[in-house]
């Protein structure tokens, strides 16, 4: 390998480090919050399908989704960065998608929830 070559990598590799970082870079992926079924009270399940806006990154996608599934009452969430969707399992005796929609705002972005009829098919 000559030192051009080297180099050249170098800062490639620091340019992807500084890029993920400044997008909250990708945090280690934690399985989703879920109650055990046989401790558990009983749950009033249901989904939200939200619309969000301003991510730049697979990484915002990431935070997000972590930050929703901290949520007390949320039993899964996944946001895509691609598809600026995200679908939110949750307690409807615990928490409301108007409690979803806030934590994403407070992170800086935006977030709609979005018609059960015109939701993308899971």
């Amino acid at each position: 390998m000559t030192k051009t070559s080297f180099l050249f990598s170098l800062l490639v590799i620091t340019g992807l480090v500084i890029v993920s970082a400044a997008c909250g870079g990708p945090e280690k992926s934690t399985p989703p919050t879920s109650v055990a079924a046989e401790s558990a009270p009983a749950v009033e399940t249901a989904t939200a399908t939200l619309t969000v806006t301003g991510m730049h990154c697979e990484g915002c996608a990431e935070a997000i989704t972590k930050a929703l599934s901290k949520q007390p009452g949320v039993l899964r969430a996944a946001v895509t960065y691609e598809t600026g969707q995200g679908e939110v399992d949750y307690d409807a005796r615990r928490i409301q998608p108007e409690n979803l929609i806030t934590v994403i705002v407070e992170m800086g972005y935006g977030a709609t929830t979005t018609p059960a009829e015109s939701a993308p098919p899971r």
